[in-house]
């Protein structure tokens, strides 16, 4: 099942005992497209902590949720090790983490960095690591010009990965929003707003549009078709 990710955020955390805390942030690999963490904010305005959630926690989502489940309790969210999202990343925070849960750790094709033996640990972070936040509004760019702005990201619910992107073709009032491939897709400069998508302005503008099918396979038939040609 697709669901679209800008949705989440803000969402309550229901963890095995109970709700705690809400959805602030994710991350997602922009090499494989697959939804890595989950930054859950808890607390109050005193107390509040962001802490990163791997996706090894997240349980059974579905269209009807009202709150993201996590195979955790609330205790154990409350003590997960926290993190500045606005930071990337590290190598030491990520295998901090897995430690916490006792998860086996492989940070993307890369063991995990023995801090012991890295002189600064922090140094080391994962280059395709992005956040949603970040990059709902990048501007898309074909090989042939500006082809809109990304709209939101289409999330497959089982198996954490990214298939498609939702696009923005016309004024930001419309709502022309087409649905591209993410296989296409790549991000050039972290530094930059853009993601390039590997075909013509035109092949994107003429996509299939977003909430046009009566199913969703009809949805991901069409436009598998449309970009096979």
């Amino acid at each position: 099942m697709l669901l679209g990710i800008k949705q989440l955020i803000d969402m309550r955390i229901a963890a095995l005992d109970g709700t705690i805390g809400h959805v602030f942030e994710f991350y997602f690999d922009d090499h494989s497209w697959v939804l890595r963490y989950l930054i859950a904010q808890t607390g109050n305005i005193l107390t509040r902590r962001r802490v990163l959630l791997a996706k090894e926690s997240f349980g059974q989502l579905v269209r009807t949720s009202t709150a993201f489940p996590v195979n955790l309790k609330k205790k154990q969210v409350r003590n997960s090790p926290d993190i500045q999202s606005t930071l990337p990343v590290s190598h030491q925070r990520a295998q901090q983490i897995y430690n916490y849960y006792g998860w086996p750790y492989y940070f993307g094709e890369i063991p995990a960095i023995d801090s012991a033996s890295s002189p600064h640990p922090e140094e080391h972070h994962d280059s395709h690591l992005r956040r949603i936040r970040q990059i709902i509004k990048y501007t898309v760019i074909s090989r042939t010009g500006k082809a809109g702005r990304v709209a939101n990201l289409l999330l497959d619910n089982h198996n954490w990965t990214i298939p498609y992107l939702i696009i923005k073709t016309g004024p930001l009032i419309s709502n022309q929003n087409v649905i591209v491939p993410t296989f296409l897709a790549t991000i050039p400069d972290m530094k930059k707003p853009i993601i390039q998508i590997e075909t013509s302005a035109q092949k994107i503008q003429t996509a299939p549009l977003f909430g046009s099918h009566t199913s969703e396979g009809d949805l991901i038939e069409e436009t598998r078709s449309h970009f096979q040609t």
